[in-house]
């Protein structure tokens, strides 16, 4: 277990499928104000971010992290960003995994089931599997209990992904506006309903198999990096109020030239590394689906 924490969970899924409507769930945050929620397309996600909440469950307090992470399948999702976030992703779940959420909505699209093979073998490996709960998201409430429906859509997604029988759970939740006649309730109910899930399953953790080994190698990059990325957006806030020709100007734009070579020459070293311990040719695979 990392220390300070009895559950992380890590979300993914399809920008648009509501993966950061779901963490604000978990969270208790019913007006969506801790993850970035977002129904378009296009993913307002960037990183990976990650929260440390305190919910009370059956009288005891747990301290959960969750990690949203980017959309796949988004096409304004490079390469890079797929490499970082995945070298991000190993250093933020230090300690292992307790539940990994794949969020899908009404219909399990084709794009859907090559992230969700990306997902088991190229993010993780299959040992993953019994760590992973499918959540349909959207659901109306009058088919959120019927196992008759959940049953069927389970086993339409098996048809085209066998290795989903091996998952461990199956739910079907909505997390509407808290603005939206019964928005509210729907999310309270869907909170609770996760966080007996996340508890019940025990504390056992996964353990990704090279994770420990990009966290060694690229942590330190990383830090140096976000270090650098701080001081670059403290000179652009300086160069919002310098007068435009000025000798400072001229120096704050001198300065943040200097930061961006060096911000881009720890991205290439991150770059190298990554590709040489995924092990697969990323680039050939993210036109048709972007991982995470």
């Amino acid at each position: 277990m990392a220390e300070g924490v009895d559950r992380t969970i890590v979300i993914i899924g399809r920008t648009g499928n509501g993966k950061s409507a779901l963490a604000n769930t978990i969270a208790g945050r019913f007006e969506g104000d801790l993850f970035v929620e977002s129904s378009s397309a296009h993913s307002t996600t960037r990183g990976t971010p990650a929260h440390v909440v305190t919910q009370d469950v059956e009288g005891r307090p747990y301290r959960i992290r969750i990690v949203d992470t980017n959309g796949f399948g988004d096409t304004d999702i490079s390469e890079q960003e797929v490499l970082l976030e995945l070298a991000d992703l190993a250093r933020t779940c230090d300690g292992g995994i307790h539940h990994v959420f794949f969020v899908t909505k009404q219909r399990f699209t084709a794009v859907e089931q090559e992230a969700f093979k990306l997902m088991v073998n190229t993010i993780f490996k299959p040992d993953v599997l019994p760590y992973v709960t499918i959540v349909r998201s959207h659901t109306p409430l009058r088919e959120q209990d019927d196992e008759a429906i959940a049953k069927k859509f389970k086993v339409e997604m098996a048809s085209h992904v066998p290795s989903i029988n091996e998952v461990r759970a199956f739910l079907m939740v909505n997390n509407p506006d808290v603005s939206e006649y019964g928005g509210l309730e729907g999310r309270q109910r869907t909170h609770q309903l996760l966080l007996r899930h996340i508890v019940s399953s025990g504390s056992q953790a996964y353990a990704p198999p090279g994770f420990a080994e990009v966290k060694e190698r690229i942590a330190p990059v990383l830090a140096n990096k976000e270090s650098l990325e701080a001081e670059l957006a403290r000179v652009r806030a300086q160069q919002a109020t310098a007068l435009p020709g000025s000798a400072e100007m001229q120096q704050l734009q001198a300065q943040e030239q200097s930061i961006n070579t060096e911000v881009n020459q720890l991205t290439d070293v991150i770059m190298v590394v990554m590709r040489e311990l995924v092990h697969v040719a990323l680039g050939a695979l993210l036109p048709k689906c972007c991982i995470l």
